[in-house]
C-alpha cells in the first residue's frame, strides 16, 4: 500500500500501489502535519500539526496517542526508524524549532537538537537507514 494525507478532506488515505482501492482510513481534522509508516509493525503515525502524534494499524483502527506537544511547539514532520524502534519529528513555535525522538511507544522522549529560527528552519525529516 501507499499512504498520504489529503488536505481537502483532512484525512489519511490509503491505496494499492497501482492506484486502485483508494480509501480514507483516518480523519485528522486540520492541517496535515506529518505521516510515517512503520512497515515492520504495520502501523501509521500521524499528526495534524497541532495535536499529539497518534499511531493506528494500517486499517486506521486501534489508534492511540504516542507523543504529546510541549513548549508551545506544533509537531510537523515525522519519520520512523522501525529497525531501531525510534520515531523522529520536528516541532516549532514562533521563535525556535526542535528535532526530537522517542521509542515507537512514545517512551524515552528526548530532544536531539534545539535552535532559534535565526539559525535555520527545518522543512522535512528524511532518515537514511543502512
Amino acid at each position: 500500500y501507499m499512504f498520504w494525507t489529503e488536505c481537502d478532506t483532512d484525512s489519511v488515505m490509503r491505496a494499492k500501489l497501482d492506484g486502485s482501492e483508494v480509501v480514507t482510513i483516518v480523519d485528522i481534522y486540520g492541517y496535515n502535519g506529518g505521516l510515517a509508516v512503520d512497515w515492520i509493525s504495520d502501523k501509521i503515525y500521524f499528526t495534524n500539526g497541532y495535536t499529539p502524534i497518534k499511531a493506528c494499524d494500517l486499517e486506521g483502527h486501534n489508534c492511540t496517542e504516542i507523543v504529546s506537544t510541549h513548549h508551545n511547539h506544533d509537531i510537523v514532520f515525522i519519520a520512523v526508524d522501525p529497525h531501531n524502534r525510534w520515531l523522529y519529528w520536528t516541532s516549532w513555535n514562533r521563535t525556535s524549532y526542535e528535532i526530537e525522538r522517542a521509542s515507537l511507544d512514545g517512551q524515552a522522549r528526548e530532544t536531539i537538537l534545539s535552535r532559534n529560527y535565526s539559525t535555520a528552519n527545518p522543512n522535512s525529516y528524511p532518515i537514511e537507514l543502512r
